[in-house]
Order: structure tokens, then sequence, then C-alpha cells
């Protein structure tokens, strides 16, 4: 089993609005944290696995 997980990337953080069930209740906000995009991004060095941008690793133990 796989005990590898990806960290989420502050860049790829998106607020959403979620509409209210009810009529007189109102609109809420909540934070999407996306995971990292690895090869996808520019900031990804495939040869030691980390983010240069932020100087962490991308991949964690669970």
């Amino acid at each position: 089993m796989n005990n590898r997980k990806l960290k989420f990337c502050p860049d790829l953080t998106q607020v959403v609005w979620e509409k209210a069930m009810m009529v007189g209740h109102g609109d809420y906000q909540r934070i999407q944290l996306n995971e990292c995009i690895k090869e996808q991004c520019a900031a990804y060095c495939e040869d030691d696995g980390k983010c240069h941008k932020y100087m962490n690793d991308v991949e964690m133990e669970k």
C-alpha cells in the first residue's frame, strides 16, 4: 500500500462561493485546497521531487 500523499499547493488555492439552502440564510464562501500538479508545474523539479518555489518536498508520508 502506498503511504505517500501529495501536499497542497498555495498557488492552487481557490475560493468557492456556495449558495444558501434556504432564503435568508445567506451565501457563504469556503476555501478549496488543491494538490500539487507536479510535472505540469514550472517550479517542480523531477530530479529531486521538490517544489523550488517554496523549497519543500511535494510528497509526504502519511
